[in-house]
């Protein structure tokens, strides 16, 4: 995604955009970075990697262009830079961060406006899709796209536009610092394969010189060239080059080009003749041209023709204009070339002349065949006779060839390019110095007459073949055979198993095929395979058949592996291949290695094949695993590209891992892993593939060293030049001559006054030296380096001994690599010798000579004296540890890396140096640094003393208890580690380190102890070692890399990774991260030989690697097509997407997005389902039932220190403003009153830059269904009152611009703003609406799938962005269609996401409760109790405006009254009665009458009456008195008198146990005071309720998940939960009768706070 990769930029008090152009570098305008100061705040804000500091690397003023660097990125991804001539009217996008949109970032779409001649920008964009006023500050330095490529950079904004620097003109810029640029293809460009024909072939100069003749002669404009294919047509209208100096080429067109990265729809459309002819009058003219349409550009070709014919005449030039291959535009249903002709204008200036090129002129149409001139038709005669001779003699073999016999093949060729290459190819695989004269006139005189045309040679040999059903059976399959096919292959493909003669009858057919081993086979020219293909048409789909049912017997063979798929869909049975290309298919294809443009070739030959009978379902499921599969090779195995190809290795396939090394001859890899990859492959004796590497490496040192943009050549550009050579030595393909040359060759390079590049030189030399000396002690070849020495007649000095000691650094670090083979004898033997040298001589070595030879000396050597007189030399200053990089974020790995060196070296050299303490000051959240720079110092100290000891031979038993004691203090609490503060993920990249080292001391000096190490981590595991998933899984994986080096911990190895992986199948759900952990995992395995582990591992990699991706994941979003098109679902099925939604939506993705779609699915169940689904949905998501809150905060135990402190905090799984939005939006046939009501809820809300626009429609969707007369009289006031006192309350927010932007009518708005005006509010109105951008709809009025599908064929097969996007694109329209089969639709999507998102039985068990499409009682009234349900919400604001919604609804909708009614008679533990009795005690006041009209019903106050509950009798008695006082009824009083009568006794005061009032003690203190209280009557059945409910375990359930729910709402204080209500539920059932009136109110306030 292109936000990733553009950031916010701070710098002082300066703001701007930046943008990725390389890993580590990003581009922005100079003048956001113009205060840069290096003590100063200097920050990128990056989505991935948080907040890094940059530095600048160069300015440029005078472009107000900065290029700047960061350090300790994570990912690699950058924009592309394309040099791109914009034209005006061209579209554009750019993506920034001005202030007004500075946390989210904001993307415009606009277009090219003018060019500017003066300024620093060059172009102005007009914006499209932003307000005129907007201020785009902050926006500078932010990308200018085109189709995702960047083509400028904001630098300015003028007046209501932008303005910026085109690519074009910083283009020296950005070369002078390395930043690639691509180039755009130039139309007019000769096509680089026909370029390279033109490179290879011979001229004709006899056509050429027809050409020269005609070309200015009179009646001229038209000329034809023709002749038979193969004759080289194309190949002269690309390499002719005009013999007169008057005569200019100014175009050439090419309708078919070989290996063309366009396809043939585009190439051969008038669309690009056209934008071919405009290029060509650019190129001419110079002029700038806006962007045109294509009937734009149509109209102007004529007038631009005659404008080149102009500029042409002012130099006396004719001019030429190429059109080659017009057969392409024919066919036997329909010829174009009239129609493309046209486009020219009727009458040509005299100065140009069109050369048109194809087989005849049969195919053009009249009127151009009537403008050429009877002379001006040219055949492309054969080739001169001469040159064919010499072509024949260099082509045709290594034999002694007469030269008759030469001469006697060339005028058989007949000058034919193509049957000359034939010809040449059966010489030299049929003839050779043994064969006679008569052989050889034999074969000549069966050479048919093809007299130009190579088809007559085809079917002179299909002529001999013909009576053979062999040959014939042969020649189909090959035509329809992808790749080689070796011999048995080719039989087992054929019906006649005859293995002798197909050997005799095919050698005749060997010349056309490629020039591979004798016993492979695959068709050399296309021609041939289109011949064959021609002649059997009528047999070719059964050949597919065939070679498909070959494949089906043997379905391990790798041609099955690679090509089943390919035969069946292109056999007889269509839809059994349609079925076969599905996940099943594709994983074997990813197990097998088969390579990703193979497999997605196939998937889009399917979706092609989809699309040509029009099934839409299978269109779908395509596209989506195209999108799986894509995701899977473009992005994860991309990421992971050197764990995959080292995992080939290990598993000892080299081929495997040469897929992801090289590709067309190009690295794909650095040079440096390329050279660490080829010495593997010659120690390993892959010699093949070590050859083809070393070809893609010469490749690359050449390029490297020919790239003149880059300043000066990387040195070890030059030292891999050395090691290939060094390599070809020892593999015997080069000889010891060869390096001394290239020492030579590196000598001349040098200024020998340079010192600096003296040294280079001689550095480079050594290294090259070590290189090939550290591959002879691999191959256990001692150096006598005395001997050496005297040949060379050099003595012992500084550099000779660093050469010898850089020999055992090289041959260390490939121990590190994927062949480890121990320190063999001739190590040691090397080691001796270099021991040796450093006791009896002193040197003066430089730091940097003193580090590696310390590196390889300090745990090797067995010379303690030696040792230390280095160190001392050295003189080791640790220092004090700090890990912190400079942005304070990441690890500073040189440093920690740097401090454990010096500490180790200071504990080996001391002897009396004191032992470092360690602690178990963890718990300050600041100290915990000082805590950890202890445990490091002590292991390093222990490092030093053991490697001194050892290498001693003294005794170091006693050192271990202070090893132990490391152990020891390793054991903070997970609860702690969370609150280091600062410490992000340092922990987590320290620990793996501590846990690295300890394990080394442990396997090198105390094996023996090692359960001691073992145990301490079993111990802490399963509270994942008390670090954070990223920390746990890197300390275990790189644990069992250690322990998996020795044969003696093998065991602990695999109990380790066997552990992380049931670990990171649980607990990662990252994509990336899951995928590269497995993959390492799948190396250990690998390593340990346990090849079913390695398969089981990879396969759940593969099972991860289809996304969804963590940031900006919108593809989810496909569940809701089902609202889009009103499709049903059962309830089981919404319950699978329900919990397809709850899985991803957790640690997986960047939760927002999915969250967005989420919301909307609450309003796609209500469509799909029913609405009561839907509400219960958001009920259960908001606030479900409390047991349920616990398990979804308590479950999922990952990075959990405490039990519930996990990621999910229990509830608010919805941003309700959105999801009830959404749901409002969907229920149109509920009462327009009920809908506002509702939406008072969350009108106001924390998100308005997201919503604000959502509920402007909704409102006008609400006051367009009221009608204009009624929103007036009975709404706008309402939402007057509302946007001043609740909405505006912040200041912020767009609502009233979004509504302005609706269909609300100019009256509305009117009357609107005058209401506004009347509660203090000034609404500034817009002079006018922003226009918004829609896009035509390109699908209007089709009535089929098949129609749709035809028009969006582009687009499914190939789309210009993901799969997915491009279905969302279209998918609406197309399900709607009345033959789209909707009962197939939610296997397709259900399937798509249970593959990548994989939802979990655990999610799936939760949604059984979907009850699915049923008859729905009035959704008015559900949506009324939905409403009333709010009263309950955790948030008393929510609360607060359901309670006025509900009372102002009722003035509007009397069922408000019958709802309350029900909630009070249904007994609920949430409260939700006592508050449905407050409000219609409240609702009383205002409207008694609608109230009496209910409640007069005599079974109603029956029921109501008989409820077991005081503070409802309370509010019921409370609403009777204001019915008989204000409605003269009196009933419901006279009942609820009996129930709370006038006075009562006192009671004394009662003893309750403080156990026995949880959390309550203080009403009944309340409650003793008023003395309502005592005896029996209240406490027996208070105590036995309060201890059943504590004996369930109701009581801590409530509490806990109360806690819960304050956490997820973030709610300060202790807001009334469900506990407090179940307390009060069980006062009020105690004291229900047993209050009398006088008491009531204020036993009521004391019950209920």
């Amino acid at each position: 995604m292109i936000e990733n990769l553009v950031v916010q930029i701070i710098c002082g008090n300066e703001a701007g955009t930046a943008f990725y152009v390389a890993p580590n570098l990003i581009l922005t305008a100079f003048h956001t970075v113009s205060s840069f100061e290096e003590v100063g705040v200097h920050i990128i804000k990056d989505e991935t990697d948080g907040d890094m500091t940059f530095t600048i690397v160069k300015n440029y003023e005078d472009l107000d262009i900065s290029v700047l660097k960061v350090e300790g990125r994570t990912t690699s991804e950058s924009l592309p830079l394309f040099l791109h001539t914009l034209r005006v009217k061209e579209l554009v996008s750019s993506f920034g961060y001005p202030y007004a949109a500075k946390h989210e970032g904001m993307g415009i779409d606009g277009s090219v406006r003018q060019k500017n001649q003066q300024g620093t920008g060059d172009i102005n964009i007009q914006v499209n899709n932003v307000d005129d006023a907007f201020d785009y500050d902050g926006m500078s330095g932010a990308p200018v796209l085109q189709e995702g490529k960047v083509v400028g950079v904001v630098i300015e904004q003028s007046g209501n536009n932008l303005t910026f620097i085109s690519v074009r003109k910083l283009i020296n810029a950005l070369h002078e610092n390395g930043i690639s640029v691509e180039e755009e293809t130039i139309l007019t460009d000769i096509p680089e394969s026909i370029a390279h024909d033109v490179a290879l072939s011979k001229p004709n100069h006899t056509v050429m010189g027809k050409l020269d003749e005609r070309i200015g002669e009179k009646n001229s404009n038209w000329l034809l060239l023709f002749g038979s294919p193969g004759c080289g047509k194309t190949t002269l209208a690309a390499g002719y080059e005009p013999d007169n100096d008057n005569v200019e080429v100014i175009g050439r067109f090419f309708f078919k080009v070989p290996n063309d990265p366009l396809s043939r729809a585009v190439r051969c459309s008038e669309s690009h003749f056209a934008e071919f002819l405009e290029t060509v009058y650019i190129n001419k003219t110079g002029e700038e041209i806006e962007k045109l349409s294509f009937e734009e550009r149509r109209k102007r070709i004529p007038r631009w023709i005659n404008i080149i014919g102009n500029e042409l005449s002012l130099d006396a030039k004719q001019g030429i204009l190429f059109i080659d291959g017009l057969d392409e535009l024919a066919d036997d249903n329909r010829n174009r070339v009239g129609e493309f002709l046209a486009l020219l204008p009727e009458t040509m200036p005299q100065n140009i002349s069109v050369v048109l090129s194809c087989i005849s002129k049969e195919i053009l149409p009249a009127t151009v065949v009537e403008k050429i001139a009877p002379d001006n038709y040219i055949e492309v005669t054969p080739l001169d006779i001469a040159a064919c001779e010499l072509y024949i003699q260099a082509n045709s073999g290594e034999w002694n060839k007469p030269y008759s016999f030469v001469q006697a093949v060339a005028n058989k060729t007949e000058g034919h390019p193509l049957y000359m290459n034939y010809l040449c190819r059966y010489i030299a695989d049929t003839f050779d110095d043994e064969t006679r004269e008569s052989q050889l006139n034999e074969w000549l005189d069966s050479l048919p007459t093809i007299n130009g045309n190579i088809r007559s040679y085809y079917e002179a040999i299909w002529k001999r073949a013909e009576p053979n059903a062999i040959v014939t059976e042969v020649m189909a399959i090959l035509s329809q055979t992808r790749g080689l096919v070796d011999e048995t292959q080719l039989l087992g493909m054929m019906k006649q198993l005859t293995p002798y003669e197909f050997k005799s009858v095919t050698k005749e057919f060997r010349h056309l095929m490629k020039e591979k081993d004798e016993d492979v086979y695959e068709i050399y020219h296309s021609s041939f395979r289109l011949f064959v293909t021609d002649k059997l048409m009528s047999v070719i789909i059964y050949t597919n058949d065939q070679i498909a049912a070959y494949c089906e017997a043997h379905p391990e063979s790798r041609y099955t592996i690679d090509n089943h798929l390919h035969h069946v869909v292109n056999g007889s049975d269509v839809k059994k291949g349609l079925a076969m290309c599905n996940q099943v298919w594709a994983d074997q294809c990813a197990r097998h290695d088969v390579p990703p443009d193979l497999v997605m070739h196939d998937i889009k030959e399917c979706l092609s094949f989809a699309v040509d009978q029009g099934l839409a379902v299978e269109v779908i499921r395509l596209m989506l695993l195209a999108q799986r599969i894509e995701n899977r090779y473009d992005s994860i195995m991309v990421d992971n590209v050197d764990e995959i190809a080292e995992l080939a290795f290990l598993l000892g396939k080299p081929d495997v891992a040469m897929k992801y090394i090289v590709r067309d001859h190009t690295l794909l890899v650095s040079l440096q892993a390329a050279i660490h990859y080829l010495r593997v492959m010659f120690e390993k004796d892959y010699r093949d593939q070590a050859f083809t590497l070393s070809d893609a490496i010469e490749a690359c040192i050449r390029k490297d060293l020919s790239d003149t943009s880059k300043k000066g050549a990387d040195p070890f550009v030059f030292a891999a030049k050395g090691f290939l050579i060094v390599e070809g030595i020892l593999a015997g393909v080069e000889e010891p001559s060869d390096l001394v040359r290239y020492f030579k060759t590196l000598q001349k390079l040098v200024d020998k006054k340079d010192e600096d590049s003296v040294k280079a030189i001689y550095t480079i030399q050594d290294v090259i030296i070590a290189y090939q000396l550290s591959n002879q002690l691999r191959s256990e070849k001692k150096i006598p380096i005395e001997k050496y020495l005297k040949s060379f007649k050099v003595g012992w000095d500084e550099r000779i001994l660093m050469l010898f000691v850089k020999v055992l650094a090289l041959y260390d670090e490939r121990e590190l690599g994927l062949n480890k083979i121990g320190r063999n004898s001739a190590y040691q033997d090397c080691l001796k010798q270099i021991e040796t040298v450093l006791a009896s001589h002193t040197f003066v070595f430089s730091e940097n000579d003193l580090h590696i030879l310390l590196m390889v000396l300090v745990d090797q050597s067995s010379q303690v004296d030696v040792v230390k007189k280095l160190l001392n030399q050295y003189n080791p200053q640790p220092g004090k540890l700090v890990f912190r990089d400079g942005n304070g974020v990441d690890l500073d790995s040189k440093a920690l890396a740097t401090f454990y060196k010096e500490s180790l070296y200071k504990a080996y050299l001391d002897d009396s140096l004191v032992c470092p303490d360690v602690n178990r000051d963890y718990y300050g959240d600041i100290i915990w640094e000082g805590y950890i720079e202890h445990l490091i110092a002590r292991i390093a100290y222990l490092d030093g003393m053991l490697c001194r000891k050892h290498a001693a031979s003294e005794d170091y038993s006693m050192l271990y208890g202070l090893l132990n004691e490391v152990l020891q203090c390793i054991d903070f609490p997970f609860e702690v580690r969370i609150h280091w503060l600062r410490s992000y993920l340092l922990p987590e990249d320290l620990f793996p380190f501590i846990y690295d080292k300890l394990a080394e001391l442990y396997c090198k000096f105390f094996d023996d102890k090692l359960n001691d190490f073992i145990d301490h981590l079993k111990s802490r595991m399963p509270n994942q070692l008390c670090l954070y998933r990223e920390g746990y899984c890197a300390s275990l994986i790189r644990l069992t890399g250690i322990f998996n080096g020795n044969t003696r911990t093998k065991d602990i190895a695999l109990f380790l990774a066997e552990e992380v992986f049931k670990y990171i199948k649980y607990a990662v759900q990252n994509r990336g991260e899951r995928c590269t952990n497995l993959l390492r995992l799948c190396q250990e395995y690998a390593r340990m030989g346990e090849q079913e582990k390695v398969a089981v591992a990879y396969q759940e990699m593969l099972n991860s690697s289809m996304g969804p991706d963590w940031y900006k994941e919108a593809q989810i979003g496909l569940i809701n097509e089902y609202r889009k098109n009103s499709i049903q679902l059962t309830g089981d099925q919404i319950g699978h997407l329900a919990a397809i939604f709850e899985e991803a939506s957790g640690e997986m993705t960047f939760q927002r997005y999915v969250q967005q779609e989420k919301n909307e699915f609450v309003a796609t169940i209500a469509n799909a389902s029913s609405l009561a689904d839907a509400i219960a949905y958001y009920k259960f998501e908001t606030l479900p039932e409390s047991e349920r809150i616990i398990s979804n905060a308590e479950d999922w135990k990952v990075d959990m220190p405490k039990k519930g402190d996990g990621y999910d905090l229990g509830c608010n799984h919805l941003i309700e403003a959105s999801a009830m939005c959404q749901l409002l939006r969907e229920c149109k046939d509920v009462s327009p009153y009920i809908r506002y009501a509702l939406s008072e809820l969350f009108w106001y809300n924390w998100d308005k830059m997201h919503n604000d626009h959502q509920y402007a429609k909704l409102h006008s969707e609400i006051i367009a269904a009221l009608g204009d007369e009624r929103a007036k009289s009975d709404l706008i006031q309402r939402m007057a009152l509302y946007f001043v006192h609740d909405y505006y309350y912040d200041k912020k927010g767009t609502y009233l611009t979004d509504l302005e932007e609706t269909n609300v009518s100019a009256n509305i708005l009117n009357d609107f703003e005058q209401a506004l005006k009347e509660v203090g509010y000034i609404w500034k109105r817009r002079a006018k609406k922003r226009g918004r951008y829609e896009r035509e709809d390109a699908l209007a009025g089709m009535t089929s799938c098949k129609r749709i599908l035809e028009e969006k064929r582009k687009d499914i097969v190939s789309p210009i962005g993901s799969y997915w996007y491009s279905l969302s694109e279209f998918i609406t329209p197309l399900i709607s269609m009345p033959d789209f089969e909707k009962n197939q639709l939610f296997d397709v999507i259900a399937g798509h996401y249970d593959i990548n998102v994989q939802p979990s039985p655990y999610q799936i068990d939760k949604f059984t409760w979907f009850v699915g499409p049923h008859e729905e009682q009035d959704k008015d009234e559900q949506m009324i109790h939905f409403l009333i349900w709010f009263l309950i919400h955790p948030d008393k604001n929510i609360s607060r405006r359901a309670e006025e919604s509900i009372i102002w609804l009722c003035g509007y909708d009397d069922r408000v009254v019958k709802c309350l009614t029900a909630e009070i008679l249904r007994t609920d533990e949430t409260g939700l009665d006592v508050a449905a009795s407050a409000i219609l005690h409240e609702i009383t006041k205002d409207y008694s009458k609608i109230v009496c009209s209910y409640l007069q019903n005599g079974d109603i106050q029956e029921n109501l009456c008989h409820i077991p509950n005081f503070s409802i009798s309370r509010n019921l008695y409370m609403i009777g008195s204001l019915l008989s006082g204000q409605c003269d009824e009196s009933s419901l009083l006279e009942r609820m008198k009996t129930i709370i009568p006038a006075s009562m006794p006192d009671r004394d005061d009662v003893m309750i146990d403080i156990e026995d009032m949880p959390l309550i003690s203080h009403k009944i203190d309340k409650l003793n005071n008023l003395q309502v209280t005592g005896g029996k009557d209240f406490a027996k059945p208070y105590i036995e309720a309060v201890r059943t409910l504590r004996k369930e375990g109701t009581l801590d359930c409530l509490n806990q998940s109360d806690k819960y729910v304050r956490r997820s709402f973030y709610l300060s204080g202790a807001p009334k939960g469900r506990y407090g209500r179940a307390m009060e539920a069980v006062l009020n059932k105690v004291l229900y009768g047993k209050v009398d009136m006088k008491r009531a109110d204020r036993v009521y306030y004391a019950i209920n706070d």
